[in-house]
């Protein structure tokens, strides 16, 4: 610096100073005029008197979002209303979009600032996901899961059903607080369809509020609170529910008696008994046959003998299974021979497992008969008791001049592994009505190139729909890899059973490789053909069907509708084990299952586990008292393999069209047992993106 700056405080001291060259200044110029403000002085711009910089400053604060946080709650204080509005509105906005997903923030671009107002926008907008979330993959139940509590609390009368059913569509737990609202709520509609849901949904967190309820003053609630507290599998309810049994209205009842059955509780069976005679008596009866307790013996085979109800001999003769009741043979022998017996082959079931030898005779005796159906089932029971020396007499009715005796012949030769007949059973593919029957027995004998496959084909011309069906799946099963041109465009057909049909048998004859054709299928309409081409492809080891079998496993939209009929398959994701965990899965599914000693269901599990080289991890609280039950096992179908055993351990219901209570997630030292949707959401975690 030159002296004559030198004021003569301080010592002297030479300044430098700094020469910028045009082009830098220009960069240093742009640089502070694209330069993001800060989220002070964006906030001091919401004071501007300019709308438009006032929304400028509102739609950058907000971009900025949890940054911009602490100077917004300094704002939210300020002195000046319409700032300090500004500010609360745009934190309530920041605040909403963090617990919204990213597929709805960029799905439906607004959706924070239209849910703001905290009001009926809830439900439209919830509405709108939910019919964008039946079409598009990048929508599902974790963004509605978001949505559905304020949804329901805003809802008017007229939208509040169509919310329960999206609920129940997508098994959304976060819903349960609301519908235990709904369900106390008999002046608006909804309670009804509110406590059907819950029980679905059996939200454990819920379990004494929900127990509250049943014993309070709303009778109407009480019948859907039963359901749900079996799914919850709350042992506390048991001294209710005896006194539901002897003294509430008649649905009531019903629900407390299936309930106390399933859980196997043997301090019901002296209320049970006194029901015994009543409306309620084939239900009364199926519940004392699980509970497994011998005092109800007596009463059964009273009420066998004398029962004005027909049902009663349906859960009596699986009822006196479980109980080993040998002493009840004379009477299964008699209801066998009533005339027009509706449940003949249930009670042949019953005398097979308590006396083979008598059912050894009735078969004979039944075979011997001049009367068609008598020998069919005749023919039936020699299968089922693996009488192997009754081969070639069961061989000659395949000639039969009745179709029915015929087909039953056929599956009973396969159930005697009688390979010594393929050649006889080939023969019957030149008949029309034994073609679809004869090539499945040749390929579960291991003759499927026995199957003339073009009399198969033939039929995929037929004009009855289930006939094609059913030609469909048998070029499946017999491994007709040359026949898959032919099936080809039954992927396009306008039933949907036959889309369904033609990928599982596409998916199983074609290689790994050549399965593109199934691809648009997760497309489709319908959810079921949707729910099998995944599967399909993931039984392939295909994983990109994976996300849409998630999709389809928890969405409980019902594809099956005919003449008003309608039901609904359980479906499940467990098949990702195979992905996750293949080396484990492989053993699971090829083991049979080990001899299982009487216990508790959760003993039985832990024993298949031991046998498998597993360790069994449980939910989490109280023992569910579906585990601590006695296992019982459906009779129509018992398990041979470890994984079927797993299944009716865990399956928690004998209703079509319930999901099951339990599923299984497989570590490589132990089984995860875990509720049906803790299940849903592991395997959302876990499906790569």
């Amino acid at each position: 610096m030159r002296d004559s700056d030198y004021t003569g405080q301080g010592p002297k001291v030479k300044r430098i100073d700094r020469v910028y060259s045009p082009q830098m200044t220009l960069l240093l110029v742009l640089a502070l005029a694209v330069q993001d403000p800060t989220p002070r002085a964006l906030v001091e711009r919401l004071r501007s008197e300019n709308a438009v910089e006032r929304e400028d400053a509102a739609r950058k604060l907000q971009a900025l979002g949890k940054a911009a946080v602490p100077d917004l709650e300094k704002a939210a204080k300020d002195p000046e209303i319409e700032v300090s509005a500004r500010a609360r509105r745009l934190l309530r906005i920041i605040a909403l979009a963090e617990k919204l997903t990213p597929a709805l923030r960029t799905g439906f671009p607004g959706i924070e600032e239209r849910l703001v107002n905290d009001d009926d926008s809830w439900t439209t907008e919830f509405l709108k996901v939910a019919e964008a979330a039946s079409t598009r993959p990048d929508v599902g139940a974790a963004d509605l899961e978001v949505l559905i509590g304020p949804a329901l609390l805003h809802a008017g009368d007229d939208h509040r059903v169509r919310l329960i059913e999206e609920v129940e569509r997508w098994s959304l737990g976060s819903a349960a607080p609301a519908l235990k609202a709904y369900l106390l709520d008999g002046e608006r509609p909804g309670d009804k369809e509110a406590g059907d849901v819950l029980a679905r949904l059996a939200p454990r967190a819920l379990g004494p509020e929900l127990l509250e309820i049943f014993r309070g003053p709303h009778e109407r609630a009480r019948f859907w609170i039963i359901p749900a507290l079996r799914a919850i599998g709350n042992a506390e309810a048991v001294p209710d529910l005896l006194k539901t049994v002897e003294s509430a209205e008649r649905n009531q009842r019903k629900a407390a008696i299936r309930t106390l059955g399933e859980w196997g509780r043997a301090e019901a069976v002296p209320v049970l008994l006194k029901q015994l005679g009543e409306a309620d008596e084939p239900d009364v009866v199926d519940a004392l046959g699980r509970i497994g307790d011998a005092r109800a013996i007596p009463a059964i085979l009273t009420a066998m003998k004398s029962s004005p109800y027909p049902s009663t001999r349906l859960w009596g003769s699986d009822s006196l299974v479980r109980l080993d009741a040998k002493e009840a043979v004379p009477i299964l022998i008699d209801q066998i021979g009533l005339p027009k017996s509706p449940f003949r082959n249930e009670v042949l079931r019953a005398l097979r497992y308590l006396s083979p030898d008598d059912a050894r005779k009735m078969a004979e005796r039944l075979f011997d008969s001049p009367k068609p159906g008598d020998r069919q089932d005749g023919v039936a029971q020699f299968g089922l008791l693996k009488a192997t020396d009754k081969v070639e007499a069961i061989a000659a009715l395949l000639d039969h001049s009745d179709a029915g005796l015929r087909a039953t012949a056929m599956r009973t030769l396969v159930r005697l592994k009688a390979r010594d007949q393929v050649d006889r059973i080939a023969l019957r593919m030149a008949v029309p009505e034994d073609v679809r029957t004869a090539a499945a027995a040749l390929a579960d004998l291991g003759a499927a190139g026995k199957a003339d496959r073009t009399k198969i084909v033939a039929q995929l011309q037929s004009a009855d729909p289930w006939i094609v069906y059913g030609a469909i799946e048998t070029l499946g099963k017999v491994g007709a890899k040359d026949r898959v041109p032919e099936l080809l465009p039954f992927l396009k057909s306008e039933n949907y059973f036959h889309r369904e049909a033609a990928a599982t048998a596409i998916g199983r004859l074609a290689g790994k490789q050549s399965l593109e054709p199934l691809r648009p299928l997760l497309r489709d309409p319908n959810c079921a053909v949707r729910y099998y081409a995944a599967t399909a492809l993931c039984d392939a080891g295909l994983i990109e069907g994976a996300a849409t079998l998630l999709k389809e496993t928890r969405d409980r939209q019902n594809p099956h509708k005919f003449d008003g009929y309608t039901s609904s398959d359980t479906r499940t994701c467990r098949i990702l084990n195979s992905f996750r965990q293949p080396k484990e899965w492989a053993k699971v599914v090829a083991a049979p299952l080990p001899p299982l000693p009487p216990g508790s269901r959760r003993a039985q599990v832990e024993t298949i586990a031991r046998e498998l080289g597993f360790k069994v991890e449980w939910p989490e609280g109280p023992d569910h008292a579906w585990f601590t039950a006695r296992a019982v096992f459906e009779l129509f179908e018992p398990p041979t393999t470890s994984l079927d055993g797993l299944i009716h351990l865990l399956q928690g219901s004998r209703i079509l069209g319930e999901p099951p209570l339990f599923e299984f997630v497989l570590e490589a030292d132990r089984i995860r047992v875990l509720h049906y949707l803790d299940a849903i959401r592991f395997w959302e975690r876990w499906l790569p993106r």
